[in-house]
């Protein structure tokens, strides 16, 4: 005996007959007899009078029709209430995804502050480069992004400033550019390695912010490969501030200084789509997490087409 049949049952018993039944509940007339046989052979009852033109509830198919009622209300209830947990629980899940050129220090500091408002928090937490967390949110495959912004901004997303990402050209002390006089001319930059997240076909102004024209280059995925080949002594390459401040204290790492002019920040902003339901969670998020960085810089209505990796 399955729900299905006795919500056939249910129908036809309301409605009348089959065939008004299978109009009302969208199924065909044969399949409704053959789900009301199937239950009466489970049964082992007639649930119908069949002499007349109409069918007709038996006593005992009266019976069981008042409690056939009553289990299809407490699986209507059962549904229910376990719908309303899953939706409670679909919104403590969240999905962002976050430049990796951002501090996720200031990420996880937030989600550590309100985890006891949400017990049964889902958090799923992506790094990205070049813009990837951008496009998650216009592909809908995340809730939230912390991204730099670069060409022509979707109208159906809206966003509002983070913070401004400080970037500096890093060296070891001990490698060649390193022993360059200050500043490094752009000539004599060609003469060392730089060490850039991407791959050789990507476009030039998709991997890095100050990528040197007809420099060697050594090419890496993530961000952790690139500080230590530069620590390495390897190259030279621009890594956040914030990743990098205790080894230049303690002499690990080195500034560079340039005689171009170098862009040296990363402006990012928290973005999501206006025509998604956001959660509770999501939008305690967005709420929560402002201007947690440096001060906005005089230019940062600008959109960013070269994102620093």
């Amino acid at each position: 005996m399955t729900l299905e049949q006795l919500k056939v049952f249910a129908a036809v018993v309301k409605f009348g007959s089959i065939r008004a039944a299978s109009t009302q509940i969208y199924k065909s007339a044969p399949s409704i007899s053959s789900a009301i046989k199937a239950l009466e052979s489970h049964l082992d009852l007639n649930l119908f009078s069949r002499d007349g033109y109409r069918l007709i509830l038996t006593e005992e198919g009266h019976d069981f029709h008042v409690k056939a009622l009553q289990t299809l209300r407490s699986a209507k209830e059962l549904y229910s209430s376990s719908r309303q947990k899953g939706n409670k629980k679909k919104n403590q899940q969240i999905t962002m995804s976050i430049d990796a050129f951002f501090p996720q220090c200031d990420v996880i500091n937030l989600i550590e502050s309100i985890r006891e408002d949400y017990p049964d928090m889902q958090l799923r937490m992506t790094t990205e480069y070049h813009g990837e967390a951008f496009k998650n949110i216009i592909s809908d495959s995340a809730d939230l992004a912390i991204t730099p912004l670069r060409g022509k901004i979707d109208e159906n997303v809206e966003l509002k400033y983070v913070s401004s990402v400080r970037i500096i050209p890093v060296a070891a002390p001990n490698s060649k550019i390193a022993q360059l006089l200050s500043p490094v001319s752009s000539i004599d930059v060609l003469d060392h390695t730089q060490i850039v997240i991407g791959e050789p076909s990507k476009n030039i102004s998709e991997l890095a912010l100050s990528k040197e024209k007809g420099a060697k280059t050594f090419y890496v995925t993530e961000m952790s490969t690139k500080r230590a080949m530069i620590m390495s002594g390897l190259g030279w390459g621009e890594l956040p501030e914030h990743l990098v401040e205790q080894e230049i204290e303690n002499g690990s790492l080195v500034k560079l200084n340039f005689d171009s002019q170098l862009k040296n920040f990363s402006e990012h902003y928290l973005v999501r789509k206006m025509d998604l339901e956001h959660g509770p969670l999501a939008n305690n998020i967005w709420t929560s997490l402002d201007c947690t960085g440096t001060e906005k810089l005089p230019n940062s209505n600008k959109q960013n087409d070269d994102l620093p990796t």
